[in-house]
């Protein structure tokens, strides 16, 4: 019998996003190439509701990280895709009580697909890593303790 853990590679390896997207955008499968993003850390799975890498061409050309955020035409064509990956997810044996969410306007989007969806009995935001390391690092060890008391339910 497969752990969560296997379901989860073996869902990622075979992760394709076949949708029309706005011009200058694409999506690769991060998972194929870089066995390291593949781990799952115990209790905890973090992924994201579009686990597929979108780039975005810039006027001169060159290829940059995307988040299904950034653009809401982008987000609007990505929706459907989103709604099929966390179902998937979910009947995994996801557990949908409680999902925490990092970053704001990531809360944001989940926040409206959960309306339309009900996916997850409770949303908890969390400030994302990324904005604690560039603005408030030195302050981290009091987001690591919310972090905590987030993840041990206090």
């Amino acid at each position: 019998m497969l752990t969560f853990a296997d379901k989860v590679v073996v869902f990622n390896r075979h992760l394709t996003y076949a949708g029309a997207l706005p011009e200058g955008f694409e999506v690769m499968n991060p998972f194929l190439d870089n066995p390291e993003t593949m781990k799952v850390m115990g209790d905890f799975y973090i992924n994201s509701p579009f686990p597929l890498a979108i780039i975005r061409q810039t006027a001169g050309g060159k290829w940059l990280n995307a988040n299904y955020y950034d653009d809401s035409e982008l987000f609007e064509h990505v929706k459907e895709f989103m709604f099929d990956s966390l179902k998937k997810h979910i009947n995994m044996g996801l557990d949908t009580s409680e999902v925490f969410i990092l970053g704001k306007k990531n809360a944001d989007y989940i926040s409206k697909l959960n309306a339309q969806e009900k996916l997850f009995d409770k949303l908890t935001v969390l400030e994302h890593p990324r904005y604690i390391q560039q603005y408030r690092s030195k302050e981290k060890q009091l987001y690591i303790n919310k972090y905590l008391q987030a993840f041990l339910g206090r």
